[in-house]
């Protein structure tokens, strides 16, 4: 929301995409760790995600329960399209 607050302000749409990284990033764990399962909805939505920002506010969203084209996993890198002047 820092930078890009139109979704947050009017619910604006943007498209999201996953870009894979396979190279280790030093400080994440390795691409194959098995993340935490804190929710049952996880698995009711498999392949849904909301997508959010770092700022702690309720309307820091860019995106809730979208379907992206992969899996989010540490170090890939998620671009949010159409988000420039």
């Amino acid at each position: 929301m820092a930078n890009l607050m139109r979704p947050g302000m009017y619910d604006a749409y943007h498209h999201i995409s996953i870009v894979t990284n396979e190279t280790p990033v030093p400080g994440l764990p390795p691409r194959d760790h098995v993340m935490p399962d804190n929710s049952k909805d996880l698995i009711v939505n498999k392949g849904v995600f909301d997508v959010v920002g770092g700022l702690c506010e309720n309307n820091d969203k860019f995106a809730i329960d979208r379907s992206l084209n992969a899996e989010p996993r540490p170090g890939d890198v998620c671009i949010i399209h159409d988000s420039g002047a």
